[in-house]
């Protein structure tokens, strides 16, 4: 649905709800309870008003950014959203999100390492929030100490968004860099304790597969992926995985998560 049409349509619906409830009472109980009934509960009037102004003028000052959304003018959006975070100074979560991902789509990892140096100089809370987006160039560079420097700074952090990708992502580090002892109890906590699935899952492949003992009974694999298994089918999990790729970084080791899946149903 375009952006105009969603706009049209949310202005009606919520105009044909203030109609509803402000006819309602005349319908059922006659002018005379009606008029009283306005008479004190008139504030609503003034809360419809407020709401569908609210809305319009977010959508107005967005106007121009959800076009841009809707054409996939890619080029033009990085353009709007770099004006807004660099030139005027607007450095908020949503632009700073949009414009990685815009990045992203463009191959402009460059653009990333600028805008972590700006934000990091600027407001580094917001920084250390988003670090696992941030984080992109860093797993792409696929440089083991550049990883672990990175995400070893937000072991500890308590305001980062998904501390176990975090987590994941610095055991990774030290998988590369042939550090396996390391790599493989920073795999172990995260195969037995981790909420998100992707991450079980992923540290479960490489206890297996990697930083284990080949051909020996290892219970943390074993009941770990027998849990995988009784939670989710392989379609359930392949779903939860493809929904997942909204993320970017689920993007980057869509290739992990499919040799993974394979070996966890083999």
């Amino acid at each position: 649905m375009k952006f105009k049409t969603i706009f049209i349509v949310f202005n009606i619906i919520i105009v044909l709800s203030f109609l509803f409830i402000f006819f309602m009472p005349l319908a059922l109980l006659g002018w005379e309870y009606s008029q009283a009934f306005w008479e004190r509960n008139w504030p609503l009037a003034i809360v419809f008003v407020v709401i569908i102004g609210a809305m319009n003028v977010f959508f107005a000052g967005n106007w121009r950014l959800f076009t841009l959304l809707e054409k996939e003018d890619w080029p033009a959006l990085i353009m709007f959203l770099e004006d807004r975070v660099y030139t005027k100074g607007r450095i908020r979560g949503q632009y700073i999100k949009l414009l990685v991902n815009t990045y992203m789509v463009s191959s402009n990892v460059s653009g990333i390492e600028k805008l972590e140096a700006h934000v990091g100089s600027k407001k580094p809370a917001l920084l250390e929030k988003n670090a696992l987006l941030f984080g992109v160039p860093h797993v792409l560079r696929n440089d083991g100490a550049d990883m672990e420097a990175y995400f070893g700074r937000y072991l500890r952090s308590r305001k980062t968004e998904s501390p176990e990708w975090i987590e994941w992502n610095y055991a990774f580090a030290l998988l590369l860099e042939r550090k396996l002892p390391d790599a493989d109890g920073r795999f172990r906590t995260l195969a037995g304790g981790a909420k998100d699935p992707g991450v079980k899952l992923l540290s479960l492949y490489f206890l297996a597969t990697v930083t284990g003992k080949a051909g020996t009974v290892d219970s943390v694999v074993d009941g770990g992926r027998a849990e995988l298994r009784k939670k989710f089918t392989r379609d359930r999990l392949a779903k939860a995985i493809e929904n997942a790729k909204a993320e970017v970084h689920i993007v980057i080791l869509g290739r992990l998560f499919d040799d993974a899946v394979e070996w966890l149903y083999s």
